[in-house]
This record gives structure tokens, C-alpha cells and sequence, in this order.
């Protein structure tokens, strides 16, 4: 994974793709910090598993590394999505208005 600073922010970003018979599409997400995931070795039984996965956070469908794209549309995008994040982490505090 790669990493981009935005303001106060350090995000990771992974571009995955999807694809069907049909067609196939790219899309960008973005992590930031780590969450621990615990879960059985055999879906109901066996050892139990702990382990820090990436935490994510948003995704855009579009790939980040698409020279079409500008990087005023990916500011854009970004600072929207970053407004979002800060908002949920004022709710979180209760900080509501």
C-alpha cells in the first residue's frame, strides 16, 4: 500500500479491480490506521485468531493512478471525503453543532 498526506491525515491507498464477463472496473480505497480482527481458524471451530488488519475508511470508484483523472478532481474528491471523516469524529466526541 501506498501512503498520501492530506492536512492532519495520513491515509493508505490501494487501487483493486473488479471484473465479470461483461466488464471490469478499478477503484481506489483508502485506509487509515488499523483495526484487530478476531476469528476462528475453521469458521466455527479450531484456534481462535487475532490479527491488525488496515481499518478502512472510504472508497472512490475511480483509479487513483488514472492519467485522465486531474488532480484538482482527486483534491476534490479527497477533501470531500476527508470533511466527512472529520465530521464522524466530531460526532464521536459529541460535538454535534
Amino acid at each position: 500500500m501506498k501512503e498520501i498526506t492530506i492536512g492532519n491525515r495520513t491515509l493508505q491507498f490501494q487501487v483493486c479491480c473488479e471484473a465479470n464477463e461483461a466488464d471490469s472496473y478499478e477503484y481506489t480505497e483508502f485506509y487509515e490506521g488499523t483495526e484487530t480482527v478476531t476469528r476462528k481458524k475453521w469458521l466455527f471451530w479450531g484456534e481462535t485468531i487475532t490479527e491488525e488488519k488496515p481499518k478502512l475508511v472510504f472508497t472512490i470508484y475511480r483509479d487513483i493512478t488514472n492519467p485522465k483523472l486531474t488532480k484538482e478532481y482527486w483534491r476534490r474528491e479527497l477533501a470531500k471525503e476527508i470533511e466527512l471523516l472529520d465530521r464522524k469524529d466530531e460526532i464521536l466526541k459529541e460535538e454535534y453543532i
